[in-house]
């Protein structure tokens, strides 16, 4: 009688033909982003909270150290260009990840919702932020689906010389947004990830490049990015923070943030093999294998979890000394809970979204690649709309960012629109010789 699989094993039949590094990147990557979440804000004895770089400006640096967007969209190019190698056309493409990442967010939509109805009922002074902070990281959604959107153009650019072309444009936006408007500065939204994207894409062409070639690149882009923060007038930080003034780095995001990824991305492209050998030992990889598992998840719900612990600090008094040991005790203590929570909402947040792609899947309506295609760019501006004006008021129209006309509801309901068009079956092509 054979023992039954136990967790390695089934663990390890589950990932077979993984791409170990790439999702131990991810996974880092996400550790980092959590991480900088728990140290970015600081309650005070008054019941108010604030981003810790107002209290503390001297810790921009920490916005560097652990800022590593960039990453995830190195690894959407890298997928992008095994989906394009395998034969998979684009609105297939365009229709498995839209469907995944809406119906991921849209669960936190719902709840946000629900919650900042409640504390509108109950505070409405705290309803917009509330409203805001929830939701806020949902730009990744929008911005990941614009990438997969523009994907055909990214997987075009053969050359690596390309991504030159693609800072240079980086540079020109820039200058667009300093001397001419402001808004000009949200092109970046798109061309700054899509450098990233474009990169992942050529990742075997860059892998094969001389280590010295390699690390005389991240250099030059590291060296470049310090340049442009030092002569330009951005931001030091690698975030939005009132204390750090100057352009901010991330919305929309600038050169200095384009080239401090492209650096980041190139030295994890020169520790690929050491990860390699490091990652082919299962008992590594088995613990990212199940942190990779439920990495989304996470992600979209941490937030959540971070606003709803400062609140209980808030109402509870709890304000030690900003950056005393005691307060670092107690975002150490919040990042433990924060992950628990969030890992244990994950799990039944994931089975509820693969429930309903499952059940838009099997439903009788068919959709073009135009319609797929026009209801994800709809879906992923609205998504954009919600991360940064927030859910509340709920019924007033505004511009977001002066470019973006924005309604809540509205937005809500074409987020429901493309998770319904992306999940349906698509238009069968007919058969040689039929039709008209």
């Amino acid at each position: 009688m054979s023992e039954p699989p136990t967790l390695t094993s089934r663990i390890l039949e589950g990932s077979v033909g993984r791409d170990r590094v790439l999702d131990f990147v991810k996974v880092a990557a996400l550790a980092l982003v959590v991480i900088g979440h728990q140290v970015a804000w600081t309650t005070f004895p008054d019941g108010t909270a604030s981003n810790t770089l107002d209290v503390a400006p001297s810790l921009w640096w920490m916005s560097w150290a652990l800022q590593w967007l960039p990453v995830f969209f190195f690894a959407a190019g890298v997928g992008l260009r095994s989906s394009r190698d395998a034969g998979r056309p684009w609105a297939d493409v365009v229709r498995s990840r839209a469907t995944s990442l809406l119906a991921a967010a849209l669960p936190l939509i719902f709840v946000s919702l629900v919650l900042t109805a409640l504390i509108a009922a109950w505070r409405p002074s705290l309803a917009q932020a509330a409203g805001v902070i929830t939701v806020q990281l949902l730009w990744f959604v929008g911005v990941y689906i614009l990438v997969v959107l523009v994907s055909p153009v990214i997987l075009r650019l053969h050359a690596m010389w390309w991504v030159l072309v693609l800072i240079a444009l980086v540079v020109a936006i820039d200058l667009l947004r300093i001397h001419i408007d402001d808004r000009w500065g949200w092109l970046n939204l798109i061309v700054v990830w899509s450098v990233f994207a474009l990169v992942g894409a050529q990742r075997d062409r860059w892998a094969r490049l001389p280590r010295i070639v390699l690390t005389g690149c991240a250099v030059l882009a590291l060296a470049g990015s310090a340049l442009a923060l030092a002569v330009g007038p951005y931001s030091k930080a690698l975030i939005t923070a009132n204390a750090a003034p100057g352009l901010s780095n991330l919305a929309p995001p600038t050169i200095v943030l384009c080239l401090f990824g492209v650096a980041q991305i190139l030295v994890i492209l020169l520790a690929w093999r050491a990860l390699a050998r490091w990652l082919d030992r299962d008992r590594v990889w088995v613990p990212v294998a199940i942190a990779g598992s439920r990495s989304m998840g996470i992600y979209i719900w941490h937030m959540l979890v971070t606003s709803i612990v400062i609140a209980v600090l808030v109402l509870a008094g709890i304000a030690p000394p900003s950056l005393s040991v005691a307060w670092w005790f107690l975002h150490g203590g919040s990042l433990v809970v924060v992950v628990a929570v969030s890992w244990f909402i994950a799990g039944p947040a994931q089975l509820l979204s693969r429930s309903m792609a499952t059940r838009l899947a099997h439903t009788p309506w068919r959709f073009s690649a135009p319609v797929v295609g026009l209801a994800a760019l709809l879906a992923a501006a609205s998504v954009l709309g919600i991360s940064e004006s927030g859910l509340y008021p709920f019924v007033e129209f505004r511009w977001v960012a002066g470019v973006l006309p924005y309604f809540p509801l509205i937005a809500i309901a074409l987020v429901v629109c493309g998770l319904v068009v992306s999940a349906g079956r698509g238009r069968p092509k007919p058969e040689r010789g039929t039709g008209p």
